[in-house]
């Protein structure tokens, strides 16, 4: 289990160019280049002692992603010690913080269970929890994920007054995007819901109850009723987007309200619970596919956000779903308005973030494709069969060309 927590630098992108204590973190990063990994923790022993001293919390956070990944590589028990330490950074740390390393334990926590899920679920379930996550069985293992979650975020209005900005030294920021004065909230509800915890079993008894609404506007979506699902994870975070949604709506943050609904739909799009194809329910009316749901609510969102950033993040996401349906039997005009969908997410670039993103798709759209397969093995004076697959091109020409038996054999063609 060694490497279990390789990703842990990673669950958070870490902003290297933040100034507090930069001369200090220079000389971490250069001990690091330079391959001295023992020099380079020595550095951050020291920071973190007077960031502990200036009770500057930030900075805490930083030294404690790199200590822990210097410890994967020195110790041989670095997963058992990093727990320890986040447990009591945890039970020392402000309301924030302290938040936000639950957030980062529960993540931990799931990549060791997806790291090793096949010994996991093959352990005896059991109702008594150990203080060594090594031996946990699959439903403790749950349990303590969800749990670690929920922790990060039952103190909904503090987290929601810390703006997110306040942790610029471990959260990298892109500098093309607008402010949206967002909330360690939202940030910390987006890694819960974003959580890498694959299904339960309880979650593949929702598809029947999954309707509509759940693909929909706000509007619609706070009228479901989360209490007539089968329990899971999968209820508990549709029941936390709805309440999310609501008191988004109740402060009047259209922002943050725009980015949970984009997050929710995703959720549960992504989900695997709604089959994607149109069938006739026993009333006799259509059961819409989930690809002409999500369509009609991002042309809604579009329709009345405006020229808001989010509006053009709805942009993007029905240029995908166009671009993932255009066939040229079936939507063969799905590609022409994907394009022009980009075309103004690029157009806007000065107020939403993305239109890099559209860039690239609207490069894997128009790019000119030719794939040429022919018989490997040929009759001499007969026929040779070729099959020709293009894209965004009328023409090709084709050059034949004579072969030694020899380089043939050897497979030198060229």
């Amino acid at each position: 289990m060694k490497h279990l927590l390789l990703t842990l630098a990673l669950f958070f992108t870490l902003a290297l160019t933040a100034q507090d204590y930069k001369p200090q973190w220079e000389k971490v990063m250069q001990a690091e280049a330079e391959g001295l990994v023992q020099t380079a923790a020595a550095y951050t022993d020291t920071i973190y002692a007077l960031a502990k001293k200036d009770n500057n919390e930030p900075q805490l956070l930083k030294t404690f992603f790199f200590r822990s990944r210097y410890m994967q590589t020195l110790q041989e028990d670095a997963q058992i010690q990093i727990i320890t330490n986040i447990q009591t950074e945890i039970n020392t740390a402000s309301v924030g913080t302290a938040a936000f390393l639950e957030s980062l334990y529960a993540g931990m926590l799931a990549d060791v269970y997806e790291r090793n899920d096949q010994a996991i679920n093959g352990r005896t379930p059991t109702y008594s929890l150990t203080g060594d996550f090594t031996v946990w069985p699959r439903n403790i293992f749950r349990e303590q994920i969800s749990a670690a979650y929920l922790r990060s975020l039952q103190n909904r209005e503090v987290l929601y007054a810390i703006p997110l900005e306040r942790y610029s030294a471990v959260i990298e920021f892109n500098p093309m995007s607008p402010q949206t004065n967002r909330s360690l909230y939202d940030f910390l509800a987006e890694k819960y819901i974003e959580g890498r915890l694959s299904p339960s079993e309880n979650d593949r008894k929702l598809e029947s109850t999954i309707k509509v609404p759940y693909l929909g506007t706000t509007p619609e979506f706070l009228k479901i009723d989360t209490e007539l699902l089968s329990y899971g994870s999968f209820k508990d975070k549709i029941a936390f987007c709805r309440q999310l949604e609501a008191f988004y709506l109740s402060k009047k943050d259209y922002n943050s309200l725009y980015r949970a609904t984009l997050r929710r739909l995703a959720l549960v799009y992504d989900s695997g619970f709604i089959d994607n194809y149109g069938r006739v329910t026993a009333s006799g009316s259509l059961y819409r596919s989930k690809d002409n749901l999500l369509e009609a609510t991002l042309q809604q969102l579009i329709n009345s956000w405006g020229n808001n950033t989010f509006a053009y993040r709805a942009k993007l996401e029905l240029a995908k779903l166009y671009k993932s349906g255009a066939y040229k039997k079936e939507h063969p005009d799905y590609n022409i308005k994907a394009l022009a969908l980009l075309d103004d997410v690029i157009a806007n670039t000065r107020i939403n973030d993305a239109a890099n993103e559209a860039l690239q798709l609207k490069s894997t759209i128009i790019n000119t494709i030719i794939r040429l397969e022919t018989e490997r093995f040929v009759v001499p004076n007969k026929p040779i069969l070729a099959h020709v697959s293009f894209k965004n091109t009328d023409t090709l020409s084709v050059s034949i060309y004579k072969i030694s038996s020899k380089d043939a054999a050897t497979g030198r063609l060229f």
